[in-house]
């Protein structure tokens, strides 16, 4: 409450209401440039780009089969960190343009962009680097493709992940606040990467053609 205010008074309303009732999500955009992550080394871990034989292993981090084929479908990658085989930690990736529902932005990663999320690891698994070994992975992917720049997108409420965006050097670039009452969505860009609207009004996907992530 102290660092935010009624910022977290609304974001606490948000956890407790359906998200078409109320939502609100205050969040900023990190952005990378040809990073260097190494790669964690450690008997029995591996890391590499999951395909669809993988569907039902990743339920063990809490992904439903159905929705890890309809992003592999979409064109979206997922690298993954497995210790003995067994899926411990992932992260996706995905490029062109892209509604990113959690904050209701619309991003577009051009020629030269790629934006990853969804980055998780289980509870057990955590500060051991398992996430970097992803992030390395999608990156030895999309790098020789041209695509150097790495774009993120954090809520203002997540302590963890903005310590470790600034402990990676990632320069904050965009800064979004999402209100959501009765079904209508109203997104208002403090600041933005590429030119757009300042203010989205919308029901739906804010833009026909981007695509949600």
């Amino acid at each position: 409450m102290r660092t935010h205010g009624w910022k977290h008074v609304w974001r606490n309303l948000s956890w407790h209401t359906p998200n078409w009732l109320f939502y609100y999500d205050h969040s900023i955009n990190g952005l990378a440039i040809k990073t260097e992550v190494a790669m964690p080394e450690e008997e029995g871990l591996s890391f590499r780009m999951a395909t669809t034989v993988d569907a039902e292993a990743m339920q063990a981090l809490g992904m439903g089969t159905k929705e890890f084929l309809r992003r592999l479908k979409t064109g979206d990658q997922c690298s993954i960190a497995l210790r003995k085989d067994e899926v411990r930690s992932m992260c996706w990736a995905g490029i062109g343009k892209l509604w990113i529902k959690a904050s209701g932005s619309v991003l577009d990663c051009g020629e030269d962009s790629l934006y990853v999320y969804n980055g998780y690891t289980l509870s057990s698994e955590r500060g051991k680097g398992l996430l970097k070994g992803c992030y390395r992975v999608l990156f030895d992917y999309y790098y020789p493709q041209g695509r150097t720049k790495v774009y993120n997108a954090i809520s203002i409420f997540n302590l963890v992940s903005r310590i470790v965006n600034k402990k990676t050097g990632l320069e904050i670039v965009g800064e979004t606040v999402l209100f959501r009452i009765l079904g209508l969505s109203i997104c208002y860009y403090k600041r933005w990467p590429h030119p757009t609207r300042r203010l989205r009004i919308f029901v739906r996907c804010p833009d026909p053609e981007a695509r949600p992530v």
